[in-house]
Formats: structure tokens, C-alpha cells, sequence
């Protein structure tokens, strides 16, 4: 086998994005010149020439930090040289002419980072892989009530769908997902009756011919033939051509475009299919789809900003004097800009980079998105498909109906040039694992026909199959065959996960619900400040850390170390200066805060870690904390899940984070003048002031509390209003009088934070500013949150929950050796989520507390016997004991469990309680951002009802069960106030704010809207409900059936 040599590590995980987008540059941007020939020559009077072969490109001199900083696009700007000849007129021989070379700048193309990732106006966002179905024929069976339809779908290389389908005795057309057509009023457009098509096409007969267009327009007809038949708008992969020769054996047609007779093909093969009963292809299946990378997506982008120049240069050179027009003129290098600028800010593709942890940017860049523009995403194709099988991980996607739409590839997977995905394969021979030979790639195609065992089978130390019997995969089926039939095994039991999932230990006793919410929340993991390496990993934790850390070009040894550098003597003898961020903004308001890991003095190798990124600890991903739980209930605060926590995690900071917001204010050239920042504010006392500098901008260092002054900003007043103010001046002789507007930015209300860094930019500066700025200030607040109630944690088992109480230090219960719980579970969410795999980890992680060691455990452990993770847990549960001399850590008799001491009390618990050690993260999903409260807001113009929302100033939701738990407890009155003034009663909530604002008494009076549309609809109903106000309460007068 004809294949690559498999690497024992990890591939790369930002390969397939940097490769892809090399490709683009090197050759994407030559093959779309190719497709669309750039040389024009009209009326022979000038000849214009494009050298495509030529072009280059030349590095802005802004930085990846100057984009970020500035707001700007990190992007190459593309030259091509060009030559222009102007003949003259009088005379047509090219020898007489005027001859004009130059270097003709097309435009900028985003340029990505190292990575993966592009810099779009000062934003890091990045391009998933498109994830479609292949262009080719794809034929389909579908049984619908005990009725087989056939149908063949025809993908070409640009132009419309074409979907076939044979139910029964009626065969239909559906061209571009429209309405379907019957196959005789198709044909109808080319002038082909009935009558011709049964006597040409014997297959024919066997339809039923039912007249449903008696007509047919000639609109329709040049509609059809522009869509199918035209060259400019149709067109077939040259690999759709060999399909059709190999296929249907007719003659050697050549044409890129679709031809009757390809039609006529397509349909006497289905019928040939239904007649013999042969299973078609799933079009499911990953041979039938494929990977569009990130460089042939920019290439697609590339060709229309091409298709727009030329449609501006030709346009600009028959309405302009030939003459005169300078060359540069000809053509607006603003347009390409503008298309990918277009593309970036609108397409699905492009997303908003995840930058919550390390976790999160790796699996970033390695989803998949199916979901085409305007189209349903069916059940069956949310399903997963055998074909998978480690290339796509079955649990890392979303919750809710992007379910199955956007997937993950799996760690060992790698994508070839065909768009394909390919996974290793170990060759196996008599039996015997063949390691130290490299292992070979597979598509999903190559290995349908291979016997292809598990990687959890057991083997010897020699590499021996131990089993007798191995079940293996054939054809998308399983069977049992002898040990020595097996031809290749997969390389790992990890190769089936994404990153999230590989991370999970002892995923396999999990259910895959809860595997899937762990993986997911491990990406929403917020960075702490004090990030602790998981007791308990899976073996992937360096690995992962490794792609994206700072490490060494070569070796040296480390000369000296500052706090933002580190400078390394090479053993080429070259200086090398490593610098690191601290404490740098992300995307989603978290920090990225790099710490070296090395020493002054040390020898360092070349690709050795350097500098460890906020969620990492001595170059391993660490999202989270190695806590003490205990599987207990305390007095109902742990209802649910709830989570109750020891208040020494408050205090040691733990479970504290940083988050860092951005504030941006541009300062304008207005109509009426131009505004300028100050700190002389005559309407601001001085305590206001006192932390903003002389030109009016806080201090960085400053802590700002809610409503504080952060910049101080006039704007001009209008032209009437100056004439207000002479006026003014002339009659009070005003002598301190500042002519412009408060414009100043306050805190808003719930705001705290302290000042990390100011920029200011001006325009002179930078160019890329608007041209009505002046300035662009950037103000960074640094925020630290501590744990508090209502925020969530979780496990890395789908075990989440919010924290209920912070309880004291001396109320939490104790072990026998007086050590202290962390955390409270409610043992109920165990067995009903089925995620018992955090029981293992907890007790595995507890006598690696004790026995102070780590564990790095592979899933599906079976392959080292029958309860391997039992066994293994008692086993060291047995050492733990052995060690310390603590007879109460393993009984044999309650295995896993201790009895604990109430804080409160001191005495026992009555029943014995689960302990152990598990690894714990703070999600983004703070309390305190989701706080919010309203007295007055916007109302719903049709209901009268108040919005609903925190971005929208809404109220608060008060449904069904709200109002069951007030006429519980007969709190008439709250419950009157909440359906009536707050909710939709318009006259009577202006009468309440103006009772509160005069401190007088109110009273009920008036009849909200909901009570307004319920007589409505009991008029709908036939019921005549009339309803008076007598003596301020509200009574029914009668009802009266209508007739």
C-alpha cells in the first residue's frame, strides 16, 4: 500500500488550516487567474496584458498587535505586473504605439496568523471547514410504506442540483430543490413528446403519463436551457465525465456541460437499478461527501472579486479617453478588499474566533460545518454513520438543532488533497501487530474491504493477539474471525474523540449524553489564575498544550529572563529574544496570561516549552482544580444540582478568574466643530475628576466603581443654540461659560473594575481610522471574579451544577483525619445520568492525593482484562491505605466510601459517604453578568407586556408555576400587582410610578390587556361577556349566548 508513514505522535492540529491557506497563496491564486484569463483587446486600438505568472506579494508593516490594537485587517497586498499598448489611430501596426509597463496593485487578501486565524478590523475570527456532499452521481434508495423510490442525484462543479426521482410508474425531475416536474413536461421543453420517448426509450412505456402542463412557455424553456445546457452558468467536473464513460459506456462525450443524452443515461440506469433490485449508494456515506479547506474557500472569494474587475475594467475602458486615463486609474484596488471584507463579516463560515481557553482554540479549528444557506438538515443525516468510524468524533456537537450539523474531527484524523478524511491503521500479519512499521492512512473507500479490528483488543508484550476470537469491521458490518485473519487495527482507543472527549477519563462507563455536555463544557471552561493539572488525565494533555505554547527554534541555554522576555544563547551561538503576552484580551472577555516555566542558567532543547498560556501548568492543558467530594445531601442546599463549596475556596483564590472588557470612544470632526476631551467639566465636581489626567482620559491603575467619570468629552454646540448663549452672555455677562455638550463617558451602573492599559491613536497615526476621527481611545478593564453563588461549575462527566451556599470553613464536613470537604454533590445525579465515570476518577484521584502521584488512563481499559477500572481502583485505594496507615481509607466491606463527621456537630454521619478527588472547572457562565433588574423599561407594543431579555432592559418572567407558588402561600395582593400593573394594565402602571414618586396610597382600578383579549375570545366562542367597574372593583353583568 502506496501510503504515508504514520507519525507516532499526535498530527498537528493547525496544519490543516496553515497548509490549506499556503496552497491559496502558492497555487490557488494561479489557477484562478488560469480559470479567468485576464487579457483584454478591444477594436485593436489598445492591448492590455495581465502576467498572472508574475504576481507577488508584499507584508504590510502592521503588526498581528497593531491590528488587534488599531482595529485594522492583517492583510498581504497582491501585485501583478501588467502592460498597456496604445496604438495610434491612425495607423494599425503594432509597431507604431505607446508602450506602458507598471506594477498594478489588486488589492489586500487577509493574511493568516500562525494560528490559523485572521485579524478582521482588529477582531481574531477564523474560517471551519465546509463539510458537503461530493460532486459526482449519487444514486439513493428510500422504502416508504412498503414502497422502494429510486432516485439520483447530480452534483455538478458549478450550476444547479439535479434530482431524479422513480416512484413507481411516475418518474419526476427537481432542478436547484424547486418544485418537482414531471419527466414528460421536461422533456416537453425540448420539443420531445410522449409518443417520440416511448418509441427512442423502451423504458419509457413503463410510466404512467399524466398531463399536468397543456402549455409550455417559452420563458420556462430558455430558463431551463440557460440553467442545464450553458456553458456559462453549467458546469461538470472532469471526474463526473470518467463516472458517466465507466458508468453508462457511451461515447466519448468531452463536455463540461449537460447533455440529453446524459439524461436519457441517468434514467434507463435507474430503471435498471429497480428492475435487478441492487442497493445503491448512502449518500451519508463519507465517500459521497468531502472537505472544503480554507484555501479553496478564499479561492471561490478570489474569483468573484476577478469577475468584478473585469467587469470594471472593461466597463472603464469604453467610457473613458484612452488617451489621457493614467494606468493606475483603470482598475480600484478597493474592491477585492471590499468583497473578502463582505465574506468575512456575513458568511456562516467565517466565526468569531473562540478564544475561552486552549481547549476551545483547538477544537475550533477543527469543526465541521454541514449546514448549506436556506436548506433542513433531515434526521437521518444528523445520525451518525458508520463510515465515522474515527474521523469524526459521534460526541463532541452542539445541543440543540445544530445537533449533527456541526460535528468535530477526530484527533488522529488528517484531510488529504482530495478533501477526503483519513485515519492509521496499524498492518497486522498472522496475528501479529506490526509497530515497527509505520502505520498507513485510510479513507473511508480504502478500508470498507479490509478486516479491521479494535484497538481495545488484548495483546502480548511481543505484539501478539492473545484473543482467539476478534470482532472486526467489514463492509460497515461486524463479525467474529480468528485472530490470524485480521488485517489492519486501529492505532489507538482514543482515535474515535475530539479533543474535549479524549480528555474525559474513564468516558466508557459514561452515558453519551452526559460525555457529550462534558466535552462541551470543558470548552467553556474560564481561565483561573491559579490553574492546577488534572490528577487524573487521559495522556493528551502535553500534546495538546504543545501545538499552540511558545517553544524553543533550536537549543541553548537561557541567558537571562525578563517579565515580558526571555533572551536564549543558541548553540549556533545566535541571541534569540521569545517575548510572551501578559494578561491579554480575548474574544470572549477572558485573559491569556503567559508565565515562563524555565530558569536563568538552564539548557533548553529545541522545541521545548517556554512559557505556559493561562489554562496550562508546567506545559499541560489545566482548566480547572483538584477538589475533595463528597457524594452527600446537607439540609437541602444540594437539591438538585446544587452545589455546595467550602468558603476556603473563596479565600485561596482557587476558583477565582480574571475577565477583561474593552471600551472603545472615537473622538469625531463634527458638522458644528470639532469635540475634544478635557478634564475642566464645569457640571462635574472635582472628586469626579480627580482620576482622569490633563487630557481628560483615566488613569491607568485606577479601580472605577459604578457611575464613575472614565472620559471627559465635549461636542459643539449647533448654530442655534451659540446664538442661545450670546444671548445669554450679553445679558447675564456669563464669564466662565464652556461652549459645547457633556458628552462623557460614565460607569455604568454595575461596573467594576480596574484600569489595565489605555491606547490612544490618532489619525495622523493611523491611516486606516475613519476620516472623521480624530482619536480612537481604548480603555481595558481588568475584573476579578470570585467564586460566589448562582455561578456554575462542573465536572469533565457532564456533571454541572450552580453553587447554592458558600458554606464556613468549620460547618463543612470532615475525614477522620480532620482534612476538610471542598465540594457537596447531591448523590442523586449519579444514577439517573448514568455518568458514573466520576465516581472512578474521584476515587482514583483520592489515592493519588494521598499516595501523591498522577494517573494517565486510556478508555475502553477492558483490553487489560474483565474490570480492569475496578480492580485498578482498589488496588490503589489498598496502596493508599498501605502508605499513610489509615485503616478507614479502604473497607472492604463498603468499598469506596468512609464515614465523615458533620462540621456542625462533630458526630458521624449515620451512613458511610463516597469521598474522592475530582476534577472541577469554573464555567464562563457568571452570576454576576447575569444579574440584571428593571423598575421602569420598554413595553411590547402589540401586547402591552414588558420585553423579556437582559440586552433589551426586560422583566422578569413570571409563568405558570410562579403563579401556582403565590396562591400557595395566598399572597392575593402580590399576585394581583404582577398579572395586572406589571404585567399589561397601561393605565394603572403610570398611576402606581406616580404613587411611588408622591408616597401616596394606591388602589386596583383598572383591567389589564389580557383580560381585555380573554372577552374576545369568549366572543369568539359565542359567549356575549360584558363587564362594568362599580365602586372601583370589577364585576361580570351577564352573559348572553349569541344567536
Amino acid at each position: 500500500m502506496n501510503k504515508k508513514a504514520f507519525v507516532t505522535t499526535l498530527p498537528s492540529f493547525i496544519a490543516a488550516q496553515c497548509s490549506s491557506f499556503c496552497w491559496f497563496l502558492s497555487q490557488g491564486i494561479l489557477e484562478t487567474f488560469h480559470i479567468l484569463p485576464f487579457n483584454i483587446l478591444e477594436e485593436q486600438l489598445f492591448d492590455l496584458n495581465f502576467y498572472c505568472e508574475h504576481y507577488f506579494f508584499t507584508h504590510s508593516k502592521n503588526t498581528i498587535l497593531d491590528a488587534k490594537t488599531y482595529n485594522t485587517t492583517f492583510a498581504l497586498k497582491v501585485y501583478i505586473p501588467i502592460t498597456f499598448l496604445r496604438f495610434q489611430k491612425q495607423v494599425f501596426r503594432k509597431t507604431e504605439g505607446i508602450l506602458e509597463h507598471e506594477l498594478l496593485f489588486l488589492g489586500e487578501i487577509p493574511l493568516m496568523t500562525n494560528k490559523g486565524t485572521f485579524i478582521i478590523n482588529g477582531y481574531e475570527k477564523i474560517i471551519i471547514h465546509y463539510f458537503i456532499k461530493k460532486q459526482g452521481l449519487i444514486y439513493d434508495l428510500n422504502s416508504l410504506d412498503h414502497n422502494r423510490i429510486y432516485s439520483a442525484l447530480l452534483i455538478p462543479k458549478t450550476g444547479v442540483w439535479v434530482k431524479l426521482e422513480l416512484n413507481e410508474d411516475i418518474l419526476t425531475i427537481c432542478i436547484n430543490k424547486e418544485k418537482k416536474l414531471n419527466i414528460f413536461d421536461f422533456f416537453k421543453l425540448f420539443y420531445l413528446s410522449p409518443k417520440d420517448l416511448c418509441l427512442l426509450f423502451p423504458c419509457f412505456k413503463l410510466l404512467n403519463f399524466t398531463k399536468t402542463e397543456k402549455r409550455i412557455q417559452n420563458e420556462a424553456r430558455l430558463n431551463f436551457q440557460n440553467q442545464l445546457f450553458n456553458v456559462c452558468f453549467y458546469e461538470l467536473n472532469v471526474n463526473i465525465r470518467d463516472e458517466f464513460k465507466k458508468t453508462f459506456f457511451h461515447s466519448s462525450n468531452q463536455s463540461t456541460t449537460l447533455t440529453l443524452q446524459d439524461i436519457f443515461s441517468i434514467i434507463n440506469h435507474l430503471f435498471f437499478l429497480r428492475s435487478h433490485n441492487i442497493l445503491c449508494d448512502e449518500p451519508d456515506h463519507l465517500t459521497n461527501k468531502v472537505i472544503i479547506p480554507v484555501g479553496k474557500i478564499l479561492q471561490k472569494q478570489f474569483l468573484f472579486s476577478l469577475h468584478h474587475l473585469k467587469r470594471q475594467l472593461t466597463s472603464r475602458l469604453l467610457n473613458f479617453d484612452l488617451w489621457k486615463i493614467k494606468l493606475h486609474k483603470l482598475i480600484n484596488s478597493v474592491s477585492l478588499l471590499s468583497i473578502f471584507n463582505i465574506f468575512f463579516s456575513s458568511s456562516q463560515l467565517v466565526q468569531f474566533f473562540d478564544q475561552t481557553n486552549l481547549l476551545a482554540e483547538l477544537a475550533h479549528r477543527n469543526r465541521l460545518n454541514t449546514l448549506s444557506i436556506g436548506t433542513m438538515i433531515s434526521l437521518k443525516a444528523r445520525d451518525i454513520h458508520t463510515s465515522q468510524f474515527g474521523r469524526i468524533c459521534p460526541l463532541e456537537t452542539p445541543e440543540g438543532f445544530k445537533t449533527g450539523i456541526i460535528l468535530a474531527l477526530s484527533i488522529y484524523s488528517q484531510i488529504n488533497n482530495s478533501g477526503s478524511i483519513e485515519i492509521p491503521f496499524f498492518i497486522v500479519k498472522n496475528g501479529y501487530i506490526l509497530t515497527q512499521f509505520p502505520a498507513i492512512y485510510l479513507t473511508a473507500k480504502e478500508e470498507e474491504c479490509k478486516k479491521i479490528a479494535m484497538a481495545d483488543i488484548r495483546i502480548n508484550s511481543l505484539g501478539k493477539i492473545i484473543q482467539k476470537y476478534v470482532t472486526i469491521r467489514l463492509y460497515q458490518k461486524f463479525y467474529v474471525v480468528l485472530s490470524n485473519e485480521v488485517e489492519l487495527i486501529a492505532v489507538s482507543t482514543q482515535q474515535l474523540f475530539s479533543f474535549g472527549a479524549s480528555l474525559i477519563p474513564f468516558i466508557e462507563h459514561n452515558d453519551g449524553n452526559r460525555a457529550l455536555m462534558g466535552a462541551n463544557m470543558q470548552r467553556q471552561s474560564t481561565p483561573l489564575i491559579y490553574p492546577h493539572k488534572p490528577i487524573i488525565g487521559t495522556g493528551l494533555e502535553m500534546q495538546f498544550a504543545s501545538d499552540l505554547a511558545i517553544k524553543s527554534f533550536s537549543s541553548g541555554i537561557i541567558f537571562d529572563i525578563f517579565h515580558n522576555f526571555v533572551i536564549i544563547l543558541s548553540v549556533k551561538a545566535r541571541i534569540l529574544r521569545y517575548f510572551i503576552q501578559k494578561y491579554i484580551r480575548t474574544n470572549q472577555d477572558t485573559f491569556n496570561n503567559q508565565r515562563f516555566i524555565i530558569w536563568k542558567g538552564e539548557f533548553v532543547k529545541s522545541g521545548q516549552i517556554l512559557a505556559d498560556e493561562a489554562t496550562m501548568e508546567q506545559g499541560e492543558i489545566a482548566l480547572g482544580q483538584n477538589l475533595l467530594v463528597a457524594y452527600m445531601s446537607w439540609n437541602g442546599y444540594n437539591f438538585e444540582d446544587s452545589i455546595l463549596i467550602n468558603e476556603h475556596l473563596l479565600y485561596s483564590d482557587l476558583l477565582t478568574s480574571i475577565k477583561i472588557t474593552q471600551f472603545t470612544l472615537f473622538v469625531k470632526y463634527t458638522i458644528n466643530g470639532i469635540e475634544y476631551l478635557t478634564k475642566n467639566i464645569p457640571e462635574v465636581n472635582d472628586l469626579m475628576t480627580k482620576n482622569l489626567d490633563l487630557n481628560g482620559i483615566i488613569k491607568k491603575g485606577i479601580f472605577v466603581q459604578p457611575n464613575d467619570l472614565i472620559i471627559g468629552k465635549r461636542t459643539p454646540f449647533t448654530e442655534k443654540d451659540i446664538q442661545n448663549y450670546s444671548f445669554l452672555l450679553t445679558v447675564f455677562e456669563f464669564k466662565n461659560i464652556f461652549f459645547g455638550y457633556n458628552t462623557s463617558i460614565y460607569a455604568t451602573k454595575t461596573f467594576f473594575g480596574r484600569v489595565l492599559d489605555v491606547l490612544i491613536c490618532s489619525n495622523e497615526s493611523n491611516k486606516y481610522l475613519p476620516k472623521n476621527t480624530r482619536f480612537l481611545i481604548t480603555i481595558f478593564f481588568a475584573q476579578i471574579r470570585k467564586i460566589t453563588v448562582g455561578d456554575k461549575i462542573a465536572g469533565r462527566h457532564g456533571n454541572k451544577g450552580i453553587i447554592s451556599k458558600i458554606l464556613a470553613n468549620q460547618d463543612m464536613p470532615f475525614l477522620p483525619n480532620g482534612k476538610i470537604i471542598d465540594l457537596i454533590l447531591n448523590p442523586l445525579g449519579v444514577p439517573s445520568r448514568m455518568n458514573v465515570g466520576q465516581l472512578f476518577e474521584g476515587l482514583l484521584g483520592f489515592a493519588g492525593t494521598i499516595l501523591e502521584r498522577r494517573f494517565k488512563i486510556l478508555p475502553f481499559d477492558e483490553r487489560f482484562g474483565d474490570h480492569a477500572s475496578y480492580l485498578l481502583i482498589f488496588k490503589y485505594l489498598q496502596k493508599a491505605k498501605n502508605y499513610s496507615k489509615n485503616l478507614w481509607i479502604f473497607n472492604k466491606t463498603i468499598p469506596g466510601k468512609i464515614i465523615v463527621r458533620d462540621g456542625k456537630t462533630g458526630n458521624c454521619f449515620d451512613n458511610s459517604i463516597v469521598i474522592g478527588t475530582s476534577y472541577f472547572i469554573k464555567l464562563i457562565h457568571f452570576s454576576e453578568d447575569k444579574l440584571h433588574f428593571r423598575s421602569t423599561g420598554p413595553y411590547s407594543l402589540i401586547t402591552q407586556q414588558p420585553l423579556h431579555g437582559k440586552s433589551a432592559d426586560g422583566g422578569q418572567r413570571f409563568g405558570e408555576m410562579e403563579v401556582w407558588a403565590l396562591e400557595a402561600f395566598g399572597a392575593a395582593y402580590t399576585l394581583q400587582e404582577m398579572l395586572n400593573v406589571k404585567s399589561d394594565d397601561v393605565k394603572n402602571r403610570n398611576k402606581l410610578l406616580n404613587s411611588i414618586l408622591e408616597d401616596e396610597a394606591f388602589t386596583f382600578s383598572g383591567i389589564p390587556e389580557s383580560f381585555k383579549l380573554l372577552i374576545l375570545e369568549l366572543k369568539a366562542l359565542g359567549l356575549d361577556l360584558l363587564a362594568f367597574k362599580s365602586n372601583n372593583s370589577l364585576k361580570i353583568k351577564n352573559f348572553v349566548f349569541l344567536k
